[in-house]
C-alpha cells in the first residue's frame, strides 16, 4: 500500500575517495543498504545520470529515476565583472574527491609561467586541505581563501565570480554549479560531475577532463574568453530555468508521483 523512494545522493567513488579505510562496519552497512534498497523501495531518484549509472553498477540494482535537484530562484541581476581579471571561484568542500587540489596546483603553475594572465582564483569552504590552502594563498596574490562560508554569503561569492569552478574527480549533481547557473555565472566544470552532462562546452561554460594537461588547457581558454563570457552568463540562466527550476522539479515529481 506505500510507495518507497529513496533519494541517492551521494556516488560510491567519491565516498571512497574520501574515506579510503575499508571497515567490518562499513561493508555491513552496504549490505543492510543493498538489502533494503532490494525488498524495501519502490524507486531510487538519482539527482544526474551520473548517479543512475553508479547506483545500477554498486548495488546491482535497476530501480531508478532520474530528476535533476532544483533550486529555488534568487537570481536579481547579472554581474559586471572587472574587464582586466577575470575571477575564478571554487566554492565547496576541500577534499580530494572535489578536485581543487589537483586544480589548484596547475592553477599556480599556469600562472608563474603566464605572469601577465588575469586570472585569479578565489576559494571558500571547509575540508581537510584548509590548512594547506590557506598557507598558498598566503603565498601568491593571485590567490584567495575566504573559509567557510555562511549559506546567505553563497549568492554573492558567486555572482562576484567571472567564473564558478567545478573541478570534481567524481561527485554528482553539484549544487554550487546549479546555484551559479540560476545566478547567471557560467561555470568550468570538469566531466567528474554528474552536473557537466547537462552543460554544453563553451555555451554555459567550458568543459574538460580532469588531469594535469587539460586543467592546464582550459585556463588557456578562460584567459582568452573576456568577450564571450557574457554571453556564457545569459546561457547558464536560461539553462537554469529550462532544467533546475522549482517549477520543473515539482511538475515531473510530480507525475512520478502519480
Amino acid at each position: 500500500k506505500v510507495k518507497s523512494l529513496v533519494y541517492y545522493h551521494s556516488l560510491s567513488k567519491p565516498l571512497a575517495l574520501d574515506n579510503p579505510k575499508k571497515t567490518l562496519m562499513a561493508r555491513f552497512r552496504y549490505i543492510r543498504k543493498k538489502l533494503f534498497y532490494n525488498f524495501f523501495v519502490d524507486t531510487i531518484i538519482t539527482p544526474s545520470k551520473m548517479g543512475e549509472v553508479d547506483f545500477i553498477k554498486y548495488y546491482g540494482l535497476d530501480k531508478c529515476q532520474v530528476l535533476l535537484n532544483p533550486i529555488e530562484d534568487r537570481f536579481r541581476c547579472f554581474s559586471s565583472p572587472p574587464k582586466n581579471e577575470l575571477i575564478l571561484g571554487f566554492l565547496g568542500r576541500l577534499d580530494k574527491s572535489k578536485g581543487i587540489l589537483g586544480f589548484l596546483e596547475n592553477f599556480v603553475l599556469y600562472k608563474l609561467n603566464n605572469p601577465k594572465s588575469i586570472l585569479k582564483l578565489k576559494i571558500a569552504g571547509p575540508g581537510h586541505l584548509n590548512d594547506h590552502i590557506r598557507n598558498l594563498a598566503l603565498q601568491y596574490d593571485f590567490l584567495q581563501f575566504e573559509g567557510s562560508l555562511s549559506y546567505e554569503k553563497v549568492d554573492s561569492f558567486i555572482s562576484k565570480s567571472s567564473f564558478i569552478v567545478i573541478p570534481s574527480i567524481s561527485d554528482n549533481l553539484t549544487t554550487v554549479g546549479v546555484e551559479a547557473l540560476m545566478n547567471g555565472v557560467p561555470i568550468v566544470i570538469s566531466s567528474g560531475s554528474g552536473l557537466s552532462e547537462y552543460i554544453n562546452d563553451e555555451k554555459e561554460g567550458f568543459k574538460f577532463k580532469y588531469g594535469n594537461e587539460e586543467i592546464i588547457e582550459v585556463l588557456e581558454r578562460l584567459e582568452r574568453s573576456s568577450q564571450s563570457r557574457n554571453r556564457m552568463a545569459v546561457d547558464a540562466r536560461k539553462t537554469y530555468l529550462k532544467l533546475f527550476s522549482i517549477e520543473e522539479y515539482c511538475g515531473k515529481m510530480y507525475r512520478l508521483l502519480k
